[in-house]
């Protein structure tokens, strides 16, 4: 594995992390683009786990949000890595980035938001996850709303 580093990203450089967004999130880059930059204005950011390879191999978008139950906390809303070890050295060094964000921004919990096949007792997705120190505290619920019909 090649050596990594961390590092935000600016908007001149989304499309860079579009690949890995687009196969975890299904969306297109043009709406990619317009999150990303709603999230960086808004205080949030773009964390990219890079190497010497020239290559992404994980990205991360964050924000922080209140909370009732955690207070201040760092809302994670994709986290997505490129690895091919067990050993998770990508979204390792993911985890520790953004735990240290979460400190230089006073807050006191991170929230993962995942797939919710990741929250199936025995699926490799939870496991991956707890192996990295986090645990399943909530479980979010979603409905879709549809725009009302256009009169004619």
């Amino acid at each position: 594995m090649p050596d990594l580093s961390l590092s935000r990203l600016d908007e001149g450089q989304l499309a860079l992390a579009y690949p890995l967004i687009r196969a975890a999130a299904r969306v297109s880059l043009e709406r990619w683009k317009t999150f990303a930059r709603q999230l960086i204005a808004s205080g949030g950011g773009i964390l990219a786990v890079g190497a010497d390879d020239g290559c992404l191999h994980g990205v991360a978008s964050f924000r922080e949000v209140g909370s009732l139950r955690f207070e201040r906390s760092l809302q994670v809303d994709i986290l997505v890595a490129f690895e091919l070890s067990r050993m998770a050295p990508v979204r390792r060094a993911l985890c520790a980035g953004l735990e240290g964000i979460a400190r230089e921004m006073g807050c006191r919990s991170i929230i993962f938001t995942t797939a919710a096949r990741n929250a199936e007792p025995a699926s490799a997705g939870r496991l991956s996850w707890e192996e990295l120190g986090l645990k399943m505290e909530t479980v979010s619920f979603v409905r879709h709303v549809q725009p009302e019909a256009a009169a004619p």
